[in-house]
């Protein structure tokens, strides 16, 4: 969860009070897990319905193709946003995985929520 310092410079969360924030992640039943570098935050072949949102950290969205060649196809930071059903969709033989590049925190949220609030 991040501070009242750090919401104020959230640009997803800009113009949100404290107070509702909390409010929202209760509301969204919004669950935060922190990663070590390295570790791989989401793959989109076995992710489900959830949207993560980096709340600290940075991480990069990767593509491995069916040969084991990784391109880096964003860098994300605080305040980025990934999932699958915000993805396109790609060659079925690839696979996308949003990686750390430092520690991270993100923030998960079922897409349902988002949508039926």
């Amino acid at each position: 969860m991040l501070s009242k310092e750090e919401l104020e410079g959230s640009p997803i969360f800009e113009g949100i009070s404290y107070e509702n924030y909390l409010a929202m992640l209760n509301c969204f039943q919004a669950v935060q897990k922190s990663y070590r570098p390295e570790e791989v935050v989401y793959d989109f072949s076995r992710a489900g319905e959830q949207v993560g949102i980096l709340e600290r950290g940075e991480a990069s969205l990767i593509r491995i193709d069916e040969d084991g060649v990784s391109t880096v196809l964003e860098n994300l930071t605080a305040g980025n946003v990934f999932g699958r059903s915000l993805a396109f969709s790609g060659d079925v033989s690839d696979s996308l995985e949003v990686v750390c590049r430092t520690a991270c925190d993100v923030l998960y949220i079922d897409f349902p929520h988002i949508l039926k609030r």
